[in-house]
């Protein structure tokens, strides 16, 4: 056909069965690498294939129909999306929500859910994901059963621009079909531009890219330019070789991009073998139907084309399925992935055969206006959110966790008492000042009621990552350190009087649980310990140590720091209740060997036991002491309470047990200063003995059950 063919000529076919396929195979290729990437590398590109596939099918949707204005245009196009994507969408968005009330503690692991399955009701899960900082390839990904709605967010997204684009197309089209080529220009214009997105703006920023629809834009545009070019009698085979050949090439670019994608350089130009694939084979079977051989058996097969029809709700319902696994019963064996499976086409069938389907066929429905269409599903959206809010908002009344007794569990009270030190107490007028990363946080409760106690005030100064003094590893080569620590010094320049404290609270054992929830064995953490690299950073760290106490110590401000606190294998927020205590994450046990955690300790309980004894205002807090008494350190005491909230992070209820011992510590240190008859009077009623004035090193004996 020639170029100035009008786009109602040569459009191809209508329904094109091997569209399922595709479809089919998409799908089928993300379950896979979400079931275990190790099975497919590189099926996450699955994907990239719906984008395309989207921007073409919805062209030509589009261009079906007859329109009597822009309005109505616009109007049309809308109440047909909200009726395909929104009843299935919101029906496994409040499952998905209720799932994780019900069975998900709360905790680091989960603490990005509530934010994306509430926005991803409005489709703007996918910006909760980007500035949370988590790529889709973080482990910690893994644990959120609404992650994949990020896709669903950026064609949401895309339908808020391209039917306009669209439509300048389709006015030119058809009052000027000699320049049917021209406006396409601007959708191709924009696609470059959106491709070379990651490059111009914040290279650095991989989740944005990932995750927004400007670096998204150019997947979805290049199908819509598919079906603009062949609505003109453009790039259709010439012959049936012509596109068996095209449908060969789309293939191997598909079997290429399934088992050797790479996160790296995704979306561009990462993401071009996959949209290559997806127009060589939507070009070769648009115009005509396969009728022959063994591509036709495969491509009209009816199991596939029924997995192409399910596709979005087996999108939707299967990242949830397999998610919850991971919660509950473990995702890991060959009969929990098997039961992964089963249970996500299960509900996928039912989501199209009852949702889906009806919502679309239902004469009730399809005899109602486009503009009532639109605002009875807006209102729904607007209750949906209301609903999913909610549900997240009384999640610690309706879990059925353990770890819904936030008094337990949570250690995370108020950060500071400024106005507090009444007069009379024993303390009052001295200052705490607690400096640390999400360890220092989670002393917060123990601190308080130390303070009530005492009568000191506090405040906790939060550093992140830069956590100066924990013994273990330099923080000032650290990005953002440099300044951060410098800013810490000089608030405690300002504002730690003589005869302050500051407590420098940080993790100082190595772990085996990392915070992507990867789980490390002894011997790998052992062999970590002993690298050279690691004496290193041990030493560095100790002298970063010296130069930020010593400043305090000359102005007569006292130091004290924690020693390293018991670690264990597992996490018990995971693994306490009768629904997941046998997820094979628990399978090591929750208890380790104290030998085990002495022999890691060893060097930074040595180096901190020397910067004490060479700086008379160091002192030292044995944590250790207090939550392992036996041969066998547990995050449980004798009665079943958790002395730990995850693998070494403390428990509220710890907190409350600790506050004897950390009130001795602190009196041991300020009552070195207070001679007055009274107040060793005071310091005794609390029967708070301490270690020979001499000492720099405070263990504090303590029976637990105090």
């Amino acid at each position: 056909m020639q170029n100035g063919s009008s786009p109602h000529s040569a459009k191809g076919r209508g329904y094109v069965p091997e569209i399922e396929f595709l479809r089919a195979f998409s799908v089928l290729s993300v379950l896979t690498y979400h079931l275990n990437p190790e099975f497919l590398p590189g099926g996450f590109v699955g994907v990239d294939v719906f984008f395309v596939i989207s921007g073409y099918v919805i062209s030509k949707s589009l261009l079906s129909r007859e329109y009597g204005g822009f309005l109505n245009y616009l109007t049309e196009f809308y109440s047909r999306r909200f009726l395909r994507i929104v009843p299935a969408l919101l029906v496994f968005l409040g499952s998905a929500a209720l799932f994780r009330v019900l069975f998900i503690p709360s905790a680091w692991l989960s603490s990005t859910i509530d934010e994306t399955g509430k926005w991803a009701v409005l489709g703007l899960s996918n910006f909760v994901l980007a500035f949370n900082g988590d790529t889709y390839f973080n482990p910690t990904s893994d644990y959120n059963p609404f992650l994949h709605t990020w896709s669903l967010a950026v064609e949401e997204q895309f339908y808020l621009v391209f039917p306009i684009l669209f439509f300048v197309w389709l006015l030119a089209t058809r009052r000027h079909p000699g320049s049917a080529a021209k406006p396409s220009l601007i959708l191709a214009t924009l696609a470059g531009a959106s491709a070379l997105t990651p490059y111009l703006l914040y290279p650095g920023e991989f989740s944005w890219h990932f995750y927004l629809l400007p670096s998204r834009f150019w997947e979805l545009a290049v199908g819509a330019l598919l079906f603009q070019c062949h609505a003109v009698g453009w790039l259709h085979p010439k012959s049936t070789n012509s596109a068996a050949l095209q449908l060969a090439l789309g293939a191997a670019f598909l079997a290429f991009a399934v088992s050797a994608s790479s996160p790296n350089l995704f979306p561009f130009p990462g993401a071009l073998a996959p949209t290559l694939g997806a127009l060589f084979f939507i070009n070769a079977v648009a115009k005509s139907r396969l009728t022959n051989g063994s591509a036709a058996v495969l491509l009209q097969n009816p199991v596939a084309i029924y997995f192409g029809r399910i596709s979005y709700s087996l999108y939707l319902w299967h990242w949830g399925v397999f998610v919850l696994l991971r919660w509950t019963l473990g995702l890991e064996t060959a009969w929990q992935m098997l039961l992964a499976l089963l249970i996500s086409v299960l509900f996928a069938a039912g989501s199209y055969h009852f949702i889906e389907t009806p919502f679309r066929c239902m004469p009730a429905v399809r005899r109602q206006s486009p503009t009532v269409k639109i605002t009875g599903s807006l209102v729904t959206i607007a209750f949906s959110f209301y609903l999913v809010s909610s549900l997240f908002s009384t999640q610690s009344s309706l879990t059925l966790s353990k770890t819904g007794d936030a008094y337990v569990w949570y250690p995370y009270g108020p950060s500071s008492n400024e106005d507090s030190g009444e007069e009379g107490r024993l303390f009052a007028g001295r200052h705490l000042f607690i400096v640390g990363n999400s360890h220092a946080q989670s002393y917060s409760n123990l601190i308080s009621e130390a303070a009530e106690k005492l009568g000191f005030s506090y405040r906790i100064i939060y550093v992140g990552n830069c956590a100066i003094g924990n013994m273990m590893y330099p923080v000032l080569g650290l990005a953002g350190c440099a300044e951060r620590v410098k800013d810490v010094q000089n608030l405690l320049k300002r504002d730690a009087k003589p005869g302050d404290v500051v407590f420098l609270a940080s993790l100082r054992s190595p772990i085996f649980v990392t915070r992507q929830s990867i789980h490390l064995d002894v011997e790998t953490v052992v062999g970590n310990h002993l690298e050279p690299t690691e004496q290193i950073k041990r030493q560095e760290a100790s002298v970063e140590t010296v130069a930020f106490i010593s400043p305090l110590t000359a102005r007569s401000v006292n130091i004290l720091i924690d020693t390293p606190k018991p670690v264990f294998r597992t996490v018990p927020f995971r693994c306490s209740d009768w629904f997941n205590r046998h997820n094979p994450v628990c399978g090591d046990g929750l208890d380790i060997q104290r030998a085990t955690l002495e022999f890691l300790n060893a060097p930074v309980r040595g180096n901190l036991e020397r910067l004490a004894m060479e700086h008379s205002r160091v002192y030292l807090w044995d944590v250790f002491s207090e939550l392992c008494q036996g041969v066998v350190c547990s995050p449980y005491d004798q009665d079943g309470l958790p002395l730990f909230l995850d693998a070494h992070h403390l428990s509220a209820h710890c907190d409350r047990v600790l506050v004897p011992s950390f009130s001795a510590v602190l009196s041991r240190i300020w009552s070195a200063t207070q001679t007055s008859e009274t107040q060793l009077n005071q310091l005794c009623s609390l029967g708070c003995a301490a270690p020979s004035p001499t000492s720099r090193y405070l263990p504090a004996s303590l029976d637990r059950r105090q």
